[in-house]
């Protein structure tokens, strides 16, 4: 069922009102139908989403809804399909985790089921655009974000960083002093401590039905993942 949400006209609303963000539970979506029609086709707590396309903007750029985390899940398909040419000592786990955004969950129940020895994570940081803040968020074209702190295990990421060094790639390095918000928190503290590295997306827009990423950028991080695996560092590093 389509719809769209609406707003009440300025010329309707008070001078007061005209100033204030319209609270959630005085949004509305017009379908068209009457309130009787529309119950015989929809319940309470049923799904909404936004209806948009895919586009392809200038310079390698992709727009569309929820690449926060979808982005990340085609970087492990790409993953996937490049390593399908290289024996590698160890089993891999591929994970597309749910309900990060409202609590860690798919990422807590993975880690702890499967317990792995090292874990790579994927996700997005904030691409710069010409009203963001320079020391938060990153260029299109940056390569591999890597973070650095106490969410990261230091001697895991500094063979990722070898491992990129030896391979030519380009990284930069975000430095956050807690906890990142991802899915990396969870997959840390799992068990008896899991060893932990995050890869990140430059992304504009975050949390928009609009979100942006290059796909320069997406080619870099599956370049990264897949060189650390297949390296010497990637198989004989031990905690």
């Amino acid at each position: 069922i389509y719809g769209i949400i609406g707003a009440k006209p300025p010329h309707l609303m008070t001078a007061e009102d005209q100033g204030k963000t319209v609270p959630m539970d005085k949004l509305y979506i017009d379908t068209g139908y009457s309130r009787e029609q529309v119950m015989n086709y929809v319940q309470p707590g049923d799904t909404v989403t936004f209806r948009n396309k895919t586009l392809m903007l200038k310079n390698g750029a992709v727009s569309t809804k929820s690449q926060d985390d979808r982005t990340s899940v085609a970087v492990l398909a790409s993953v996937m399909k490049k390593l399908a040419n290289y024996s590698v000592p160890y089993d891999i786990y591929y994970c597309a985790c749910v309900q990060e955004e409202v609590g860690l969950r798919g990422a807590r129940t993975a880690a702890y089921g499967i317990d792995p020895d090292m874990a790579i994570v994927i996700d997005v940081c904030h691409a710069t655009t010409p009203d963001s803040g320079s020391d938060e968020a990153f260029d299109f074209g940056s390569g591999a974000i890597l973070t650095k702190g106490p969410n990261i295990h230091p001697k895991l990421l500094g063979a990722v960083m070898s491992a990129m060094d030896d391979a030519g790639i380009n990284y930069e390095l975000e430095i956050d002093g807690g906890d990142t918000g991802t899915d990396a928190w969870a997959v840390q503290v799992s068990r008896c401590g899991i060893p932990t590295v995050l890869f990140s997306i430059p992304l504009r827009y975050m949390h928009t039905p609009v979100e942006t990423v290059s796909a320069g950028d997406l080619s870099h991080i599956v370049n990264a993942i897949c060189a650390f695996i297949t390296s010497e560092g990637g198989a004989d590093i031990c905690f």
